[in-house]
């Protein structure tokens, strides 16, 4: 697999890749639950809260905005903070499922058939199997596809077939982003991690770089500083990005009139909602609903 720029993304090396389970997880404050090694690659990102994750020997926090790609075969331990307690994202990937037999789908691997164990086999995403952490803010496209496939599995059984175009398409993503990204990122201060976390808790609802100020107490020009040199951007563009980002999940995953999806993502005004959401992402509400749908 290559990770340099200009060269294959890797994917083609997943095309029996199948999703087995994709889950989000409340955890109660301090609950802590330990897992024999998994016989996936897991796809974990944190929703809301604190806590840890030891994989194997490793441990770390799930950052605000991060995404962590747990390798095979590690043990993993949770720990959920005692006063805030965590709520994540979970997709379980069989990099490659053989087709002999059905595939044993939501099955831990002590439930599992011999037959279906013996089908299920690694394809490491990188050479030294390492955990790959992320950002979201970096894979924007990772994060859309990672809910709606939460969204997808809790909506009711998952066909064979659906669920290995989700390994496939989820295992694109992975390479796609390994191969344009280099080092793992650095946490975020944690100044800037609790304003993102304000900003998302608070985007159905008027927000402004006022609020972030009163929210954090930090200056306008600090809070300006961390958003220009963490995320590139500044808070008024990162806020419209978040808001157009949850507006096309709306328009993709429900039936919700354009009204609706604007009032749900914090603007009242249908007209702006529209221009807004047509200068970030080039496509009106409507023309994004009918291309994603099509696909």
């Amino acid at each position: 697999m290559s990770t340099s720029h200009g060269k294959s993304d890797g994917s083609r090396g997943f095309r029996n890749a199948v999703v087995v389970l994709a889950n989000y997880r409340q955890f109660t404050k301090g609950e802590e639950i330990r897992q024999r090694d998994q016989l996936s690659v897991m796809l974990l990102w944190r929703r809301a809260g604190s806590g840890r994750v030891t994989a194997n020997d490793e441990s770390f926090a799930l950052d605000e905005d991060g995404f962590y790609i747990l390798p095979w075969g590690r043990r993993l331990a949770y720990a959920a903070d005692r006063t805030s307690p965590y709520d994540v994202g979970c997709i379980h990937v069989i990099p490659d499922h053989g087709r002999a037999a059905p595939v044993q789908l939501f099955m831990r691997p002590q439930a599992l058939s011999d037959t279906s164990r013996a089908l299920r086999r690694d394809v490491p995403l990188t050479r030294d199997g390492r955990v790959v952490r992320g950002r979201f803010a970096n894979a924007p496209s990772l994060r859309h596809l990672a809910d709606y496939i939460v969204t997808a599995w809790h909506g009711g059984p998952v066909a064979e077939r659906v669920a290995r175009q989700f390994g496939q398409l989820l295992c694109r993503e992975w390479c796609l982003y390994l191969s344009r990204s280099g080092p793992s990122p650095r946490p975020f201060p944690r100044a800037l991690q609790g304003l993102l976390l304000f900003a998302r808790r608070h985007l159905d609802g008027p927000l402004s770089l006022s609020d972030l100020v009163r929210a954090s107490g930090l200056s306008a020009a600090t809070v300006g500083r961390l958003f220009r040199r963490h995320l590139r951007v500044t808070p008024v563009t990162w806020i419209r990005r978040q808001r157009v980002e949850q507006a096309q999940s709306l328009l993709s995953s429900t039936t919700l009139s354009v009204t609706e999806i604007g009032l749900r993502v914090g603007i009242e005004d249908v007209y702006y909602f529209s221009r807004m959401f047509k200068e970030v992402s080039g496509l009106t509400p409507s023309a994004y609903r009918r291309r994603t749908r099509a696909i």
